[in-house]
């Protein structure tokens, strides 16, 4: 069976592992994201790949990284992240130095590709998916195939604008700002008045919440925002299901309080569709860049 090395790149970590052909992870670890030049990036890269190749028969490298990507040229156009790689040919790059061949894809599409391999959508030709993290991803799979847009940029439900109440940015505020689990956060912490720099996990918000109305009022604001997303993709591509990606779906009640807000809108019921929770969590990236590089190279 095929085996492949994959990269799923964050902006602090980067995870990785060996995959076979089925999506299986064979093994995995994680690093720390050196992001002060190139030649630091890639190097790290390459370590990782010398040391696997010693112990297993490699056909190729997969990533899944953060940023508007051309994936057919490899070249990454925008990534605040890991501003050393922008206008890089990472494709190139990477199987110029490994001797390997490479295929490249936006982290949030490779979550789509992952529950489409052998995750929540194997059976469904047209969803979208949605993870909620530090900010709002998003991907689209429509009549049996993944959508990249003009650009590269389709799906990239972060620049959705629900409610305009951000005064810094001329009333607007987008999905990434006030729907993210950062948003939710960032709000606590300014009805709290704590310091940004403080860390705070978001179960203790929903603890807090349980006695304090205004700290339920902020979820629920945040809930409607996410609501808000749902809907107007389901208005637009009327799919099958919509998939919640992300560390918040580890809290049991998320569905039920979602649809809580999306019943609140009126035509909700004429537009309704099925949702669910992302099946692979934290190894998404990673799966999905595997499937993403069979597609590409079949």
């Amino acid at each position: 069976m095929q085996k492949y090395i994959a990269f799923d790149i964050g902006g602090t970590k980067i995870k990785y592992g060996v995959l076979n052909e089925i999506g299986q992870i064979i093994t995995k670890g994680e690093t720390n994201t050196r992001n002060s030049s190139l030649d630091i990036f890639l190097g790290d890269l390459q370590e990782i790949i010398r040391n696997y190749k010693t112990e297993y028969e490699i056909c190729g490298i997969a990533m899944s990284m953060p940023g508007v990507i051309n994936p057919k040229t490899g070249i990454i156009d925008i990534c605040r992240f890991l501003r050393c790689a922008e206008g890089i040919n990472i494709k190139e790059e990477l199987k110029n130095r490994t001797g390997l061949n490479v295929a490249i894809e936006n982290d949030a599409k490779c979550v789509v590709l992952a529950e489409k391999f052998n995750g929540a959508a194997v059976e469904n030709n047209n969803f979208a998916c949605i993870t909620l993290g530090t900010g709002v991803g998003g991907g689209l799979f429509i009549n049996g195939e993944l959508v990249a847009g003009n650009t590269f940029k389709a799906g990239e439900v972060s620049y959705m604008i629900v409610n305009g109440i951000n005064e810094g940015n001329k009333g607007f505020e987008i999905t990434n700002e006030n729907a993210s689990t950062r948003g939710l956060i960032n709000m606590y912490k300014k009805y709290k008045n704590i310091d940004k720099e403080t860390e705070i996990e978001g179960n203790i918000i929903f603890e807090e919440g349980k006695k304090d109305f205004k700290v339920k009022a902020i979820i629920n604001n945040w809930y409607r925002n996410i609501a808000y997303v749902v809907y107007n993709i389901c208005a637009m591509i009327n799919p099958e299901k919509i998939l919640i990606g992300g560390g918040i779906t580890s809290r049991s009640q998320l569905l039920d309080e979602l649809k809580v807000e999306l019943n609140e809108i009126p035509w909700w019921s004429d537009i309704e569709v099925e949702l669910g929770i992302c099946k692979h969590k934290n190894n998404a990236g990673m799966i999905g860049a595997v499937y993403n590089y069979i597609i590409n190279y079949k």
